[in-house]
């Protein structure tokens, strides 16, 4: 778990500087997220029930992941394994790098990003098979 905390912790760091970057240099996906919102809404008669629908999802979502990492355990693990995969999901810029030819604004810290998102993915999941093996240990006793 002490590898976890520091992986998050690196997160932390890396996160807001991904962001820092993207804002100096190209909020693109700013761009590309309002058209996606755009595209939910056109979903609904009122827009406005569309938003109140997203952020319901999203903050009902936000607070199951709080209540995962609160009980611990391997609620606490799959919520760590998810911003794990998410983080990892930035590789999304280099792949834009490689299809484009040319920079795209993010790509210099979504390499770390991505790599310590991947890395805390596996720990979540080496520290979940771990917790499965003493459970299985356990039981034959």
């Amino acid at each position: 778990m002490k590898r976890i905390k520091w992986l998050f912790l690196l997160l932390v760091i890396v996160g807001p500087l991904h962001m820092i970057e993207q804002m100096i240099f190209g909020i693109d996906e700013l761009y590309e997220m309002k058209r996606l919102v755009a595209l939910y809404q056109s979903w609904f008669s009122n827009p406005d029930l569309g938003t109140v629908v997203l952020v319901t999802i999203t903050g009902a979502s936000l607070l199951l992941m709080m209540y995962g990492l609160i009980v611990g355990g391997r609620w606490q693990l799959a919520v760590i394994g998810l911003l794990g995969l998410l983080s990892a999901g930035e590789v999304h810029h280099v792949v834009r790098v490689l299809l484009s030819g040319s920079y795209n604004p993010g790509v210099v810290t979504a390499v770390p990003f991505a790599a310590i998102g991947a890395l805390l993915l596996y720990a979540a999941y080496a520290e979940m098979k771990r917790l499965g093996s003493t459970e299985r240990q356990s039981v034959a006793v």
